[in-house]
């Protein structure tokens, strides 16, 4: 009887062990990068191997917690090599790291993942009344601002579109302005701001046409631009929208998606005002489900709304989602994409999950409430910071003798709201980035 059963466990290894065998690697000879290496958030990793394809997916699976596995964003990928940019929200330690394809997974190795870094808060705004544009760093606990650079303006002149590249730590913005030397035609420029050199370069021309707006993003950590463009049909503006990518040395534009008529996609006859000046300052992208999540104002007749809204990039449609009757600024927290709700009065902001599969809207995670008549700024996102788990936004000093502006601190773990400093009646906090 003994001896039967000996045979039969060997029957079952080897039956197993030809299983195993069976199922052939999706990709071999690959090399990790040195074990000694240490990769924060938003780092780079590229692997080599051969056989690798534009289905894969990388993803890691967190050692030191019970959590889902936890998507990479692939910013690269050949036949021979795959780069990719380490996901925030990741436990530091050694980490696997998967190779998806299909309904298959290949374990490729570990790689050590750094405690996240306190990344810099900086911010763009007005001093001397108005006189003077500023860029300056923010000290993160007291709110303290230390001038880097005065920035070159008039008040034909508008700063936006914030964008930092965690890589080189250099941030780029988006110049709009109304030159007076040419029968103020609309122009927008793109500049590089370096904080640790304390300089500032224009970095070339994104457009000159009237009625076209850029909103700056990065995109599997690298620079592009949302654009609107109005149709000049009198009161009957249609918006088209469109994605390009910009070389960050020259600002030359490749196109990526042309996402077509924001009316078609939602539904909407031409005659229904969409406020995109407001809508596209507050965009995010989602690596998760590769789009962009844009807030599109709608004023109706009976009541004004805001459609949450996706741009499927791989498929170039348009995609509306769950209507709001709050205007709402998206950020990522944590590779997941929330909502800092507004009630009309901006007194108050109620924080919920959005659902980028369902294009829904989630359940209160937190709220923020201000006191007296201020009121928190409505066209600047918030910006999370994973090392500490706390949003800034910017706070209105509104109704004092003059406008002038307060840095807000937002704790998602305490869920505690309070103003880090408030400035002098000279400055004014217009953008913040990190």
């Amino acid at each position: 009887m003994r001896k039967i059963l000996v045979l039969l466990s060997l029957g079952l290894v080897a039956l197993t062990g030809c299983k195993k065998d069976s199922t052939p690697s999706l990709v071999e000879n690959t090399v990790l990068p040195p074990a000694t290496e240490t990769f924060a958030p938003g780092a780079s990793v590229t692997i080599k191997g051969s056989g690798f394809t534009a289905a894969d997916e990388i993803w890691f699976r967190a050692q030191t917690k019970a959590t889902d596995d936890i998507q990479a964003t692939v910013t690269k990928q050949t036949a021979t090599e795959i780069t990719f940019i380490v996901p925030q929200g990741l436990p530091a330690g050694k980490q696997t790291v998967l190779l998806k394809r299909d309904d298959r997974e290949m374990p490729l190795g570990k790689i050590t993942v750094a405690e996240p870094s306190a990344a810099k808060l900086y911010g763009i705004g007005s001093s001397d009344n108005g006189n003077t544009t500023v860029f300056w760093e923010i000290d993160k606990t007291t709110g303290k601002l230390t001038e880097i650079i005065s920035i070159p303006g008039n008040q034909y002149t508008q700063w936006e579109s914030l964008v930092t590249d965690p890589t080189s730590g250099l941030i780029y913005c988006n110049k709009s302005f109304e030159d007076p030397e040419n029968d103020f035609a609309e122009q927008s420029e793109l500049y590089r701001i370096d904080p640790d050199m304390k300089t500032i370069e224009k970095v070339g021309l994104l457009t000159d046409q009237e009625d076209t707006h850029y909103s700056l993003c990065l995109i599997d950590g690298r620079l592009h631009a949302l654009i609107d463009q109005k149709t000049n049909e009198e009161e009957h503006h249609e918006v088209l929208f469109s994605l390009v990518s910009i070389d960050p040395n020259t600002a030359a534009q490749t196109s990526v998606a042309d996402f077509g008529s924001l009316q078609e996609a939602l539904g909407l006859s031409n005659s229904i005002n969409i406020d995109t000046e407001r809508d596209l300052h507050p965009l995010v992208y989602d690596p998760i489900s590769k789009s962009l999540i844009v807030p599109i104002w709608i004023e109706e007749e009976d009541n004004d709304v805001v459609q949450l809204t996706q741009l499927n990039i791989a498929d170039k449609k348009i995609i509306p989602g769950e209507k709001s009757l709050e205007y709402f600024i998206p950020f990522l927290m944590d590779n997941e994409v929330y909502g800092a709700f507004y009630t009309e009065n901006r007194q108050s902001i109620d924080f919920r999950a959005i659902n980028t599969e369902s294009l829904t809207i989630g359940s209160s995670i937190g709220q923020a409430t201000l006191s007296g008549n201020d009121q928190f700024g409505d066209e600047d996102a918030w910006h999370y910071d994973a090392a500490t788990g706390t949003g800034y936004c910017i706070v209105w000093k509104a109704f004092t003798t003059n406008e002038h502006s307060a840095l807000g601190t937002y704790h998602f773990n305490s869920k505690e709201f309070k103003e880090a400093a408030e400035y002098s009646e000279e400055i004014e906090l217009w953008w913040l980035c990190n």
